[in-house]
């Protein structure tokens, strides 16, 4: 493992401290376990999951190969999956930065994945905000479910354009709103409180917890395409990867009345307001299939180059 210097107060912040009883929790228990509660994916969904994001990259074109880098890696299951399927992918750092996850978890969680190609995935504790690399190393990026962390997500994004050659491809896989969700709502949403039974599942210190103080940022597509932009990079591809099937369609229709109107009824006020063209692509609509992408978790897929 290697250890960059990280700010001490960061590293005493609600969201690293819960985190690293989360990992002393799940230390305890399979790598199968491990895989499975952290990152929600089975292994053989990120298998099937990360092959078909790999597959779409292929077909632009886009290789993985050389030195990568992996943002807020966590036990670093996307990591283990490049290693595993591009075979010209010498090393992947792999930078986390809540210490028990690195020292309990990750070389455990990338063995089970990667299994004879394990050693090409190098543990990092740091931050993805202050890299101590020189300008125009790494050979491409990969994040998933990470960036949305971000206090700063233009800091981080120029951050990792600085460390990334030029036209360098980044594959981020993470949480962005349509643009029609107002700040009320996801002020909303970061100001809900997780319930006590969620916390001792889940191994965190009692106490009053909001979603903002764990760490969480909800951030609309405009935003993140805008930062893309500023920080210095090309968006080249977008699709947006939801489940599917009738459960989803249910799911997804519930929270179709305004949002005012869903919190002052108490009817999932934390849940965004699909658009209307991810219902027509649950209900069948082939027209949409070039922007939606069955998958087992709901995320998006950007698919970005660093300027030349």
């Amino acid at each position: 493992m290697i250890k960059w210097t990280v700010d001490n107060d960061f590293l005493h912040s609600p969201a690293i401290t819960n985190r690293n009883l989360f990992a002393e929790l799940l230390a305890i228990q399979s790598d199968e376990a491990i895989v499975t509660h952290y990152a929600g994916l089975t292994s053989e969904q990120i298998d099937k999951d990360f092959s078909q994001i790999f597959n779409i990259v292929r077909d632009l074109g886009i290789k993985l190969e050389g030195t990568g880098l992996e943002l807020g890696a966590g036990v670093g299951i996307l990591s283990a999956a490049v290693v595993k399927q591009w075979p010209n992918v010498n090393q992947c750092y792999a930078v986390e930065i809540v210490p028990k996850v690195i020292e309990l978890l990750q070389q455990r969680a990338v063995s089970y994945i990667a299994r004879e190609n394990a050693d090409k995935v190098v543990g990092v504790l740091g931050s993805f905000d202050d890299m101590p690399i020189q300008d125009n190393f790494f050979d491409f990026c990969i994040e998933y479910a990470s960036l949305h962390h971000s206090n700063n997500l233009l800091k981080t994004l120029r951050e990792t354009a600085r460390v990334l050659k030029p036209g360098a491809p980044m594959i981020a896989i993470d949480r962005a709103h349509n643009d029609g969700v107002s700040d009320e709502q996801l002020q909303f949403m970061l100001d809900v409180q997780y319930s006590e039974e969620w916390k001792r599942r889940n191994g965190y210190a009692k106490g009053p917890l909001s979603r903002a103080e764990n760490g969480e940022h909800e951030i609309r597509m405009r935003e993140w395409l805008t930062t893309f932009a500023t920080a210095g990079f090309e968006v080249v591809k977008r699709i947006e990867l939801r489940p599917n099937g009738l459960q989803q369609l249910l799911y997804k229709a519930k929270p179709i009345l305004p949002f005012f109107l869903r919190r002052a009824l108490d009817l999932h006020p934390s849940r965004v307001s699909p658009e209307w063209m991810e219902i027509v692509w649950l209900l069948g609509g082939s027209c949409y299939s070039q922007n939606y992408l069955p998958a087992t978790k709901e995320h998006t897929l950007f698919i970005a180059r660093k300027c030349l």
